[in-house]
């Protein structure tokens, strides 16, 4: 019975599949019409936007819109040179004239000086700032034209400074802030992982009781560098992140047997804006990503190889680590797993992995039911619940995420540019897309098996209101890292296929050609180090976007030593913004609560949260020039980003009275 559905499942896909082929070739046939229609169609669809939605969401919508009608109208003015472009096979694709080769030597070195000023740059600002993100971006073009423009450079080469730059993006923020806290994980962390150190024993609660791996390594790390909790977290981490860059080249040197093209794949992993922040922010879920890209390489590693016992013993030990590390990693590998399945039983690809999957997915079921039981219970209750929100889905919930975090026009124009990036990854996916289009009956069965997922999961790497509705339900937000490896090969068609057919619009020359090649790719380098994303500490960029820099200073740290000890342990009487909280929870002993805007009451005796009063309330606010950005707060039970006026901090000092102010952190009690 099993195999007879099987086999209807792959008959009803190939069937789907006709269908679509059927539907591409009648589009390549009339690319030109379908591409005006397209543009006539979008055009007409931005401006009924802008009459039902208003001018705020017209101008969130640019981020779809503006990519595709460039892309439109840049195919329309040199259509013949971008079909020449797209019939261009994929081993010529990065065949470029051997420029710099002479003098490869010369241009290392140089890099490796511009990299030196980078690292004296972090070194002698306080913060990073817009000089260190030029810096870095130059690093990356440079690296580009040597990979490009250079006949045989070899990894060593490329990997000597691509590790120096992924380290300068890591380390620059995580062990240049006296604490840097992404979006709060961190903090929990480091607390279970100080325990472990301290108690020597496996102490851990909640739901990291049964999967304590990834703790465990790191505790073990700092009892051997026998130096801080915090400074063997990152230091170690920032090693360990270094694998997003040798993972994706041997990845794809398995699939393509193409050194150009692989050193490509890796220098957009390490300038893709959602691998620099992971990287830095390297907790038990990307931790556990580099688990699962071992994994798959691993898995075709093994394919026509004589060593198989070898491969599927280390297999097994990394998926028994990914089990142990992290929960829900597992589960989307199951996912991917089962997606990987019936593509390649479509595409015909020999990529054997029927009995791993089943091995996996037994051993994940296995341990979720008979070891970590409550975990599975109370993950089974809480996907209930968000099913019953899906099943009572309503399109004005949609609409409410669209409009309820831009206030004005300018601070819609300016989130705008905060995801630039996005724009660049959507307007290139385009040409990669038309360039499988093309190029489909070329392309290894691999390829096209890792570019049909690519295209599946692409809706989850950009800001969509559809997918972001349910994200936190269904933990959406964590699928762009682990399928970042199936989505960058369009990117990379796409980024060279313009490439390619912009130099074949110029005369040839040393210095035009490198000026095109750099000028291209130093943009892509650019937004993908200054945007909301990753530069939300950068004070050029947060006056722009108003972000949290996502790190304590130090008078904010010396805040929280004062309120853990001059506050009565195990007191819930303190109330404070999101990030404050998590570190008051997890690194004292203290209770506290966040402050809900909603009932911050400037005429009460006490500021109140779900109608509870509190005696202290601390505020990390700084006002003036160089004044912080919002904090996170509630309002109305929804975090927001909310910044306490001066006005209302005076008619607070009516009520408190200030015990400690460091010119941070201001404490009121009553």
């Amino acid at each position: 019975m099993y195999r007879d559905s099987w086999v209807e499942l792959k008959r009803s896909l190939r069937i789907s599949i006709d269908i679509i082929l059927k539907l591409v070739a009648l589009i390549k046939k009339h690319l030109r019409k379908t591409i005006c229609a397209i543009f006539f169609i979008s055009t007409i669809l931005l401006v009924y936007i802008y009459i039902n939605q208003g001018v705020l969401v017209s101008i969130k919508s640019l981020l779809y819109f503006l990519p595709l009608l460039v892309f439109l109208l840049l195919f329309l003015i040199f259509k013949n040179n971008f079909l020449d472009s797209f019939y261009t096979p994929l081993k010529n694709l990065i065949i470029i004239p051997n420029i710099v080769s002479k003098r490869l030597h010369q241009i290392i070195m140089f890099n490796l000086f511009l990299i030196t000023l980078g690292f004296l740059s972090l070194a002698y600002y306080p913060t990073r700032n817009l000089l260190y993100l030029i810096i870095v971006s130059l690093n990356g073009t440079i690296l580009f034209v040597q990979v490009l423009l250079t006949k045989n450079l070899k990894p060593s080469y490329f990997f000597l400074q691509a590790i120096l730059i992924s380290l300068g993006l890591t380390w620059g923020v995580t062990l240049k802030y006296p604490l840097y806290y992404g979006y709060t994980d961190i903090l929990p962390h480091l607390s279970f992982i100080s325990t472990i150190a301290e108690q020597g024993v496996i102490n851990i609660t909640g739901i990291y009781e049964n999967f304590p791996l990834y703790h465990t390594f790191l505790a073990t790390a700092k009892i051997l560098m026998g130096s801080s909790i915090q400074a063997s977290y990152f230091i170690i981490l920032g090693f360990i992140s270094v694998c997003f860059l040798l993972l994706p080249y041997i990845i794809f040197f398995q699939i393509t047997k193409n050194i150009k093209l692989s050193l490509t794949i890796s220098l957009l992993f390490l300038f893709s804006s959602v691998v620099i922040f992971e990287s830095r922010y390297l907790v038990t879920r990307n931790f556990a990503v580099i688990l699962t890209l071992f994994i798959l390489y691993l898995l075709l590693k093994q394919i026509n190889n004589s060593k198989k016992i070898i491969f599927k013993t280390l297999i097994l030990i990394f998926s028994l680590n990914l089990i142990l590390m992290h929960h829900i990693t597992s589960l989307f590998f199951l996912i991917i797993l089962i997606g990987l399945l019936i593509i390649k039983n479509v595409t015909n690809t020999r990529f054997s992995f029927q009995n791993y999957f089943l091995i996996f997915g037994t051993g994940v079921v296995y341990y979720w039911l008979y070891v970590a039981r409550k975990f599975a219970y109370d993950l089974a209750i809480s996907f209930k619940e968000s099913l019953i929100f899906l099943l009572s889905f309503e399109t004005s919930i949609v609409t409410e995420e669209i409009t309820r975090t831009s206030l004005t026009i300018t601070e819609s124009f300016k989130s705008l540019i905060g995801i630039n990036n996005q724009m660049i990854l959507i307007f290139f996916s385009l040409f990669g897309l038309l360039f499988l289009l093309y190029q489909w009956k070329e392309m290894n069965k691999y390829i096209k098996t890792f570019s049909i997922f690519g295209i599946l999961t692409f809706p989850f790497l950009i800001a969509n209101p559809f997918i972001d509705v349910f994200s936190m339900s269904f933990l959406l937000y964590r699928i762009p890292m682990i399928t970042h490896i199936f989505w960058v090969i369009i990117f990379l068609f796409g980024f060279l296929i313009f490439l390619k057919t912009i130099i074949s619009m110029k005369k040839k020359g040393k210095i035009k050609l490198i000026s095109i090649c750099g000028i291209t790719f130093f943009i892509i380098c650019f937004t993908a180090v200054a945007n909301s994303h990753t530069a939300s500490d950068v004070k050029d960029i947060s006056n722009i976007i108003h972000g949290e820099p996502k790190y304590f200073t130090t008078e904010d740290l010396s805040s929280f030593r004062f309120c853990d000890v001059y506050i009565p342990a195990n007191s819930s009487a303190i109330v404070t913004d999101l990030s404050s909280n998590v570190y008051l929870k997890y690194l004292t002993e203290l209770n506290p609560s966040v402050l809900n805007i909603t009932n911050l009451n400037i005429s009460s005796h006490y500021p109140t949260f779900n109608g509870k009063k509190y005696n202290f309330l601390l505020l990390r606010m700084e006002f003036g020039k160089e004044g912080r950005n919002e904090l996170t707060f509630y309002k109305d039970e929804m975090e927001i980003r909310y910044k306490i006026s001066q006005t209302e901090v005076n008619n607070l000092a009516i009520h408190f009275s200030k015990i400690y102010d460091n010119s941070v952190s201001i404490y009121f009690r009553q």
